[in-house]
């Protein structure tokens, strides 16, 4: 009885006269041996493109991973930008209408002029990105364009004005707090949503 090589070859030969394997039957050794080296190839280039495409889906993971840090990120400077504006302008509001309400002209807090093109609400000591004092009332007035911004805050008579109003202890204390708080979204979210209320319901007073 004949059986046909095991590698592929083509070539028959008796049964009998092959070379037996556990892979098959071989009409010589090399022939075993070249079915054998074959196998081994192409087990080793399928072991290969197994960790090829590990190592790529880990990758694809890890840019998700990155793009979702990105989005994360940007999320939380939106989220934060959104309740510095409303809690400015809360306070810039409710500033000047304190001036109104006494019958004043709203006045800058650092050089007390009245004219200004845009009234704004000026920083004494700056808010950094996790800063605890991002939201403190003390650290925000009232100041006209040309301070806040073309003077960067004018300092020295923001400071001497903040002792005459709050004290010297209650102004070192301000300087002095470096404490670091890492904001959440909710948070920021909650902050927004609040001093935007304050800001309706004082437009609303002050309409009424």
């Amino acid at each position: 009885m004949k059986c046909k090589c095991k590698c592929g070859c083509g070539e028959w030969n008796d049964k009998d006269s092959m070379i037996t394997t556990p892979a098959g039957r071989f009409v010589n050794f090399s022939h075993a041996i070249e079915f054998a080296n074959e196998k081994a190839k192409k087990t080793a280039d399928r072991n290969a493109a197994k960790v090829r495409r590990e190592q790529q889906e880990k990758e694809k993971q890890v840019r998700k991973l990155h793009r979702e840090k990105k989005v994360e990120l940007k999320n939380i400077v939106w989220h934060r930008n959104r309740a510095k504006r409303a809690f400015q302008d809360w306070r810039r509001i409710s500033l000047i209408y304190e001036f109104l309400s006494r019958g004043e002209q709203p006045r800058c807090f650092t050089c007390g002029t009245t004219i200004t093109r845009q009234w704004q609400a000026g920083h004494y000591m700056p808010a950094g990105v996790n800063s605890i004092i991002m939201f403190e009332l003390m650290n925000v007035q009232l100041q006209c364009e040309v301070c806040n911004k073309a003077k960067s805050g004018n300092l020295t008579p923001y400071r001497i004005h903040l002792v005459e109003i709050y004290g010297e202890e209650s102004v070192v204390q301000l300087e002095n707090n470096k404490q670091v708080k890492k904001w959440t979204r909710e948070e920021f979210t909650e902050i927004t949503e609040t001093y935007r209320l304050k800001l309706k319901e004082l437009k609303a007073r002050e309409a009424a």
